[in-house]
């Protein structure tokens, strides 16, 4: 018999991941495997406009062994797609025909929208509310509105973890001064863009992606990523607030030691609790469900499911 096992590859500015399905059973499909591996190929964009030599080539190694694991699982598709580091780079092209000659691999640089798009399509599927999906990414934070499978107005705005922590946080620990200009840029980007997606429709807050489920592990204290643990944790606003108390005085080799925080994550998390917070202020939200299905999950949906 057949095996339908399908991989999407998700290049993001902070890390590449992969998620591995299989559409024999399961509804929509069933995820049989999923990993992340920090690449940081936004590191160094903001100031050169470039993907780095290194970058590409954290990348590529990244990429060669996802298509290895791809293909012990009997892969019969591979969608790989790229976010904001990618679309923005002034050397796209050079990145994506160099990955594609060396490894063969084709490399869908999405929009903003489509990545608004597929992520409420892959944390839509756990919620029957009406919802306001919120995910932090490196380069990039989107959000959208919607109910059941109809997704209403998005938005995507340049802010994201990795780029606001190269601009505004520029010393170990970062000082009092550095934090309140983050805090600043955060609060102006949201005005600037949230009435996009403001109504006065009652939604939840569902907050994806790797500063949400950071949030999580921390808040559990797991040695170990554990998505079905942390799958629909609820999170209290004072809770973030809490951590970035815990977090802005320390140093990063304090922050690495961690119970629940990833050490490769551990220099950008103050900027992704912050723009989490500043958001859940500007929407007047007190708490925020945690989704461990995301954009991969929706690109899935889009490519193998939707067609």
């Amino acid at each position: 018999m057949k095996i339908l096992n399908k991989g999407i590859i998700d290049i993001g500015t902070n890390s590449t991941r992969l998620l591995i399905i299989n559409l024999d059973e399961g509804t929509p499909f069933k995820r049989i495997y999923k990993d992340l591996r920090v690449t940081r190929i936004g590191r160094g964009l903001a100031d050169s406009g470039r993907i780095s030599e290194a970058a590409i080539a954290r990348t590529t190694e990244a990429l060669k062994t996802y298509l290895d694991i791809c293909k012990s699982y009997n892969c019969d598709d591979v969608y790989c797609f790229g976010t904001a580091a990618l679309r923005e780079s002034k050397n796209q092209h050079e990145v994506v025909e160099t990955i594609h000659q060396k490894l063969g691999l084709k490399i869908d640089v999405i929009s903003g929208t489509q990545e608004a798009q597929y992520g409420f399509l892959g944390a839509s599927a756990s919620f029957e509310q009406p919802i306001r999906i919120l995910d932090v990414g490196g380069g990039s934070t989107e959000v959208v509105n919607g109910v059941g499978t109809h997704m209403g107005p998005m938005v995507s705005m340049n802010m994201g973890c990795v780029r606001f922590t190269e601009a505004y946080l520029h010393t170990d620990p970062p000082t009092a001064a550095q934090l309140q200009e983050l805090k600043r840029a955060v609060a102006q980007t949201l005005q600037e863009n949230s009435g996009v997606v403001k109504d006065q429709t009652e939604r939840q807050l569902v907050s994806i992606g790797g500063t949400a489920t950071t949030i999580a592990t921390m808040l559990m204290q797991l040695k170990d990523y554990d998505g079905d643990a942390i799958h629909l944790k609820v999170v209290k606003k004072q809770e973030i607030v809490a951590l970035i108390e815990e977090m802005k005085g320390l140093p990063l080799q304090s922050r690495k030691e961690r119970i629940g925080l990833d050490p490769t994550r551990a220099d950008i998390i103050l900027a992704g609790l912050v723009i989490t917070l500043e958001t859940m202020t500007a929407f007047h939200g007190q708490e925020m469900v945690v989704c461990d299905w995301d954009n991969l999950e929706g690109a899935a949906v889009a490519r193998y499911i939707n067609k």
